[in-house]
């Protein structure tokens, strides 16, 4: 199969993100709760207008795609779970699914995550599936492009990958050519110009970087080449407008509203 040519069209992931000026991290923010990648999050980013989540993705200890940051200690501690390995090895499927976050928040599977996009037909997500392990992404892959396939095969265009580096790229690339990949810079080492080199040769669209990573030029030179920059994390409206005004498409957030000013 050969991967499609990006193009900005009506109601695509690139004009929405565009519209929105968004994406809900780790699902967004939830009474007061942030990184939940629960249910309720989505739900809530979903009624103050987000379209376009981010989910941090990780595998249970019997090899299931579930919607977590990791397995530490600190983070069953934030979430009020008391866990039965202690936060620290992974749980099995049935474990994570029994054990709600901050008392009523419910977890979510990759499963349940592909049954939201088809219950909510103009939400995309971005994954973060956090390892630069070739073996384990493959895994982690194998299970999301399966689940896709079993529950629903035109979920698939509303599913962007983030890569970390160029050999994630094309392990994925080869397992699936999907239409659209986030290039997120938190993991590599690479200069501006690398970046811009590597995204221009391989036609990736989409650029996330962390406010340490940005400058003026980096983005300039991106959207010379029509690539879309985002920024994370940013929870302050005044700084997210003033990356707004400097060429950036979109910011990361736990809590901001897509009310962008134009």
């Amino acid at each position: 199969m050969e991967r499609t040519t990006f193009a900005v069209e009506e109601n695509t992931f690139g004009t929405i993100l565009k519209d929105t000026g968004v994406i809900a991290h780790a699902l967004g923010e939830v009474n007061g709760h942030r990184h939940t990648n629960s249910l309720e999050a989505f739900q809530t980013s979903y009624k103050n207008g987000i379209r376009v989540f981010e989910v941090d993705l990780i595998l249970t200890s019997d090899q299931h795609l579930v919607a977590r940051h990791d397995w530490q200690p600190y983070l069953a501690r934030m979430f009020e779970q008391s866990l039965p390995t202690n936060g620290i090895q992974p749980l099995t499927l049935e474990e994570f699914q029994n054990h709600k976050i901050n008392k009523r928040l419910h977890p979510l599977t990759v499963e349940d995550i592909i049954s939201l996009l088809q219950i909510y037909p103009d939400a995309y997500i971005i994954t973060d599936t956090k390892s630069t392990d070739l073996d384990e992404i493959k895994t982690q892959f194998s299970v999301l492009l399966q689940t896709i396939f079993e529950i629903d095969p035109t979920m698939i265009n509303r599913v962007i990958p983030q890569v970390y580096n160029e050999e994630m790229f094309a392990l994925l690339i080869e397992m699936y050519p999907f239409e659209h990949f986030v290039y997120t810079l938190y993991k590599t080492f690479q200069s501006s110009k690398e970046v811009i080199d590597f995204v221009v040769r391989e036609n990736i669209q989409f650029v996330a970087m962390s406010e340490s990573k940005y400058s003026k030029e980096f983005i300039h030179e991106l959207t010379d080449r029509g690539i879309t920059s985002m920024i994370y994390t940013i929870n302050d409206q005044d700084l997210a407008e003033s990356y707004f005004q400097q060429g950036v498409t979109a910011v990361y957030t736990d809590q901001l509203l897509p009310n962008r000013k134009e």
